[in-house]
């Protein structure tokens, strides 16, 4: 396990936290990602993190084709992403009981692309024995903050799924992360696909949460640069700690 000398930690960034770390209660009643998951075919390699912001609303995904590739939450709709990682341990079941979006067609049309989704969905390990459906893995998840780059030892999920599936990406191997559409800095636009129903999809809640999503980001962002490269693909983005590079000359 690898824990960060100077591990970011909620109340005082210059506690040192044990070695010791903390797995969730849910790996216990949950199938492990390391159970089908090849980490080797993800060493030393680059992968490509999908986030929900509008600025991927022109994006050709197939541009990913050959790419290692995770999407985040609603993100898999638009590509066959390698992994799908959600942090709601509610996610996927709101999927399956055709309760996530607004109106019955897009609920249909979300469960049917579920269905035919050839990737890992997986869900940071529940902290409690929340039993995941059939079909989603668990990533274990690590309690104690800090930036692993084992992902035997479990990642630190922080406080939204772009954040998480960046810390995959690292505990994975990879020597390049690159964010796209990690915006966090929503205007007439809350993502590039429909949003989620009810409150959770008004402007003024998306704003709230996208300024908290990137602060931890900023605070988290040293600690990642530390052990291995990660860019953010939008340079519109109030994620500022992280350099930026364009993706068409990444993927040219």
């Amino acid at each position: 396990m690898f824990f960060h000398k100077q591990p970011v930690v909620k109340d005082n960034p210059n506690v040192r936290m044990p070695l010791a770390f903390k797995l969730a209660k849910g790996l216990a009643v949950n199938t492990d990602v390391l159970t089908v998951l090849d980490t080797s075919a993800w060493k030393g390699r680059r992968c490509f993190v999908i986030g929900g912001g509008p600025s991927l609303d022109s994006f050709d995904f197939n541009r990913l084709k050959g790419e290692k590739v995770i999407t985040t939450c609603r993100s898999f709709e638009f590509y066959d992403s390698d992994i799908n990682y959600f942090m709601d341990s509610h996610f996927a079941s709101y999927v399956l009981d055709k309760k996530l979006l607004k109106t019955p067609e897009e609920n249909d049309k979300l469960l049917e692309r579920w269905n035919e989704y050839t990737g890992l969905q997986t869900c940071l390990c529940p902290i409690g024995e929340i039993a995941m459906p059939s079909g989603v893995y668990v990533v274990r998840r690590n309690r104690t903050p800090g930036v692993y780059t084992d992902i035997r030892s479990g990642i630190y999920g922080g406080n939204n799924s772009g954040l998480g599936a960046v810390m995959l990406g690292i505990a994975l191997g990879c020597a390049e992360v690159y964010m796209l559409g990690f915006d966090l800095g929503c205007t007439d636009k809350t993502h590039f696909h429909s949003g989620y129903a009810g409150e959770r999809n008004t402007m003024d809640r998306q704003k709230a949460k996208q300024v908290v999503f990137a602060k931890k980001f900023n605070t988290v962002a040293r600690y990642m640069l530390d052990v291995t490269k990660v860019y953010n693909c939008n340079d519109n983005s109030i994620i500022k700690r992280i350099p930026y590079r364009n993706v068409d000359e990444v993927l040219n």
